[in-house]
């Protein structure tokens, strides 16, 4: 009955929508736009140190989305989700409704009378609750995007590092070297491309785009190209060559340091089974031992 109903309810759909004329598509940058426009209130002040800070987690998360746009689907996202569970509470509910011959024949064979009590009950502070951990997820998967994201592009700097100082050291002009750095990168292909298109109008604002819009280790080139663009070019090479090392040496001291706590957690890890075993066998001779004392008269 209730498939019946449904297929009634699409083709009913599919009715009233094809004699309407066709209108005009909104485009997704303007729907964005107007829901910015509609939702700007509650976002984070451009400028202010909350926005930056945003900023910041999108460009290293790797979203290619404005601070306003991730702030719009932060706040609408939950109450989709609530309204979504709603809708799947109250298609429910109409269900057991349309099906309550189904029951009434239950209920007689099981001899059980409070299966008939269909009841539209939601729990708002399981809706609440649902709201609050979709809003909790956003921040909890741009934070690990983040985080994925910055060991992918630590290592991809650190190779490109090294072929842009093997790169540097020969004839090559700075835009030659974009060109082969753009050929080997992955992660911060997007960066290059950008950087190429823009080089060949304007040199030194492409170069100074591509530092803007660089994380982590990556800025390093950027400031070694920018100086062997200007000319100094063995001093290019000697900057990176120095940061390379620098970072070699960051790298060796964090997993010298991550190898350490690894070990401590590994000997805890064996050492707290051993004290639950000695707690569980001596705890019998541990009572035995304070009774037979307190027997013994003074």
């Amino acid at each position: 009955m209730y498939a019946i109903l449904l297929m009634i309810s699409i083709v009913v759909l599919a009715l009233s929508i094809k004699p309407k004329k066709k209108l005009k598509r909104r485009n997704d940058k303007g729907l964005l736009e107007s829901l910015n426009n509609k939702f700007s209130k509650l976002h984070h002040k451009k400028g202010s140190r909350r926005y930056y800070k945003l900023k910041q987690k999108i460009i290293n998360a790797g979203l290619k989305m404005s601070p306003e746009t991730y702030q719009t689907v932060r706040l609408v996202l939950p109450v989709v989700v609530m309204v979504i569970y709603i809708l799947f509470k109250s298609i429910n509910f109409i269900n057991l409704k349309i099906s309550a011959e189904n029951l009434i024949e239950a209920a007689k064979i099981l001899n059980d009378e409070s299966i008939l009590n269909i009841r539209f009950n939601i729990n708002f502070l399981i809706v609440f609750l649902i709201g609050f951990i979709s809003l909790l997820l956003q921040e909890l998967i741009l934070f690990f995007m983040g985080k994925i994201k910055a060991k992918i592009s630590k290592r991809e700097a650190l190779i490109l590092q090294t072929y842009t100082i093997m790169l540097l050291k020969t004839t090559k002009p700075v835009k030659q070297i974009l060109i082969s750095l753009y050929e080997r990168a992955d992660f911060f292909k997007p960066h290059l491309k950008k950087a190429n298109e823009r080089f060949s109008t304007d040199p030194e604002v492409a170069l100074s785009e591509l530092m803007e819009s660089a994380q982590g280790d990556f800025i390093n080139i950027c400031i070694a190209l920018q100086q062997a663009f200007n000319g100094c070019r063995p001093l290019s090479v000697t900057y990176l060559e120095n940061r390379r090392n620098l970072s070699r040496e960051v790298n060796k001291q964090i997993r010298i340091r991550n190898q350490t706590r690894n070990q401590g957690i590994g000997i805890l890890i064996m050492i707290i089974p051993l004290v639950v075993s000695l707690a569980i066998v001596g705890y019998p001779w541990i009572m035995y031992t304070l009774k037979a004392i307190r027997s013994i008269p003074i």
